[in-house]
């Protein structure tokens, strides 16, 4: 994975000042490569561009403790153009929105309660030393919620060890919340148990994890979520997740 981040943006105690505020790296978390050829970004809707998600805080806080998410975006060149000439990838600059972005401002604006708030941004363009000079770096910054993540990579074993009581309750929160992200046209793409906050203390649940979003025509609510997002079990759930028309036959879940 080549390296398009210096040390100068996402180092541990490197600063960056935003529309709002300026904040300081606390940790990296991930990071992605997300480069294509010419031959790719022609049926593609994004540039090339890779990511870094850091954990960060006010560089005014008292804190030393991470309080927030960032991610940042820059635009890279295209895979067999990373030597030409500063001059030649400066051709390939471009503008971008990231759907993260956009999202979270929806969200944030609109007082949704089911997703992290937007605590600040800024897109700027590239200098001569970036992959692509002229194209865009962005910087999205948003709260980090409380209470547990209910699932990983692999499935949602923490929502299991959860009574049922309170699988009922995050199940009815889950559909509540479902059902928010619809009305403002932002779903998270491939959604799972890891994408789900569970806050005990409050019974509130969040939907994080926007970096993939949007929203298609056919997007409406159905019980195949509770399948999609491991928070029921079903015997026959490749079947029932490669169906369009399946539309969630509670027969047989486990809940």
């Amino acid at each position: 994975m080549a390296n398009w981040f210096s040390r100068r943006l996402t180092a541990p105690g490197a600063r960056v000042q935003l529309n709002q505020t300026e904040w300081t790296i606390v940790e990296e978390v991930d990071r992605q490569d997300l480069s294509a050829d010419e031959e790719d970004l022609r049926i593609s809707i994004e540039p090339c561009y890779g990511y870094a998600l850091l954990l960060c805080r006010p560089s005014q806080s008292r804190e030393t403790q991470a309080s927030a998410f960032m991610r940042i975006y820059l635009q890279t060149p295209m895979l067999n153009t990373e030597g030409e000439d500063p001059i030649d990838r400066s051709q390939q600059a471009t503008t971008y929105t990231p759907s993260e972005l956009t999202a979270l401002q929806k969200f944030t604006e609109g007082g949704v309660r089911y997703t992290p708030r937007l605590l600040d941004w800024r897109s700027s363009q590239q200098d001569e030393s970036r992959p692509v000079p002229g194209g865009f770096i962005i910087w999205v910054v948003w709260e980090i919620v409380p209470g547990i993540r209910l699932g990983d990579d692999f499935g949602g074993d923490i929502f299991w060890t959860l009574p049922r009581s309170e699988r009922d309750a995050v199940r009815s929160a889950f559909e509540d919340g479902y059902k928010t992200l619809l009305e403002y046209g932002y779903l998270i793409e491939f959604g799972r148990a890891k994408n789900l906050v569970w806050d005990r203390e409050t019974q509130r649940l969040y939907f994080v994890g926007f970096w993939r979003c949007g929203i298609h025509p056919s997007d409406r609510w159905t019980p195949k979520a509770f399948v999609t997002f491991n928070l029921v079990k079903t015997p026959r759930l490749r079947r029932m997740l490669s169906d369009p028309d399946w539309d969630g036959d509670p027969q047989n879940w486990e809940f």
